[in-house]
């Protein structure tokens, strides 16, 4: 049974620390003003002490890893309609791991 607790206890702090990594650290700089590239450059590029010296995108690939939540073979091509958010379009590409990826980009989003 404690065994079980402290599983519980480690679950709640990792969703935690990405909450508030992503809420604090992330959101603030990959909403307007900021370059794709600093945010692209926060979310995969910077460790944070916060979760174990890894970045954003490789904290949250391995949260889901964990839960059983990434199923998925290599692929040649991935398809991607870019939207407001890159983390999705990032996690996508890491998962899959294709060989191109072709962007289809949404203009509603521009207006």
């Amino acid at each position: 049974m404690t065994d079980t607790m402290d599983i519980t206890r480690q679950a709640q702090k990792e969703a935690l620390a990405l909450e508030q990594v992503t809420r604090l650290w992330y959101w603030p700089i990959s909403g307007t003003g900021s370059t794709i590239e600093s945010a692209l450059a926060r979310y995969i590029g910077e460790s944070r002490r916060e979760l174990d010296g890894q970045s954003l995108l490789k904290a949250e690939l391995a949260w889901a890893g964990k839960r059983g939540q990434i199923s998925s073979t290599p692929c040649e091509t991935l398809v991607l309609l870019v939207g407001l958010s890159l983390g999705p379009l990032m996690q996508s590409v890491c998962v899959h791991k294709p060989g191109k990826v072709a962007l289809i980009l949404n203009f509603l989003y521009l207006s």
